[in-house]
């Protein structure tokens, strides 16, 4: 079973650094193996823990999780970082 260790006390970067060695560990050749992934990538990339993100946010960018510093995992491979301030102000210019 998949498991994370990150919290939102940690830097956002741990989290997508988890989240790549974890994505790693599957071999992608072996369906088995990548279903596995691909199901709990399914199950749970939109639940992945995360600070409160402010409801001016538009979470559809879509913004993954974020730390208590306000550092956001963003994009669509879930591999970019953004500060949540930044993203408001581009949603809203």
């Amino acid at each position: 079973m998949i498991e994370l260790k990150w919290t939102p006390q940690d830097d956002i970067e741990e989290l997508r650094d988890e989240l790549a060695d974890l994505k790693a560990r599957y071999d992608t050749n072996d369906p088995t193996e990548f279903n596995e992934w691909a199901y709990w990538a399914d199950m749970n990339m939109a639940n992945l823990p995360t600070a409160d993100i402010p409801d001016d946010a538009d979470t559809s960018y879509p913004i993954w999780a974020m730390d208590n510093d306000g550092y956001c995992l963003v994009g669509e491979d879930a591999d970019g970082i953004e500060y949540i301030d930044d993203i408001i102000e581009q949603q809203e210019g």
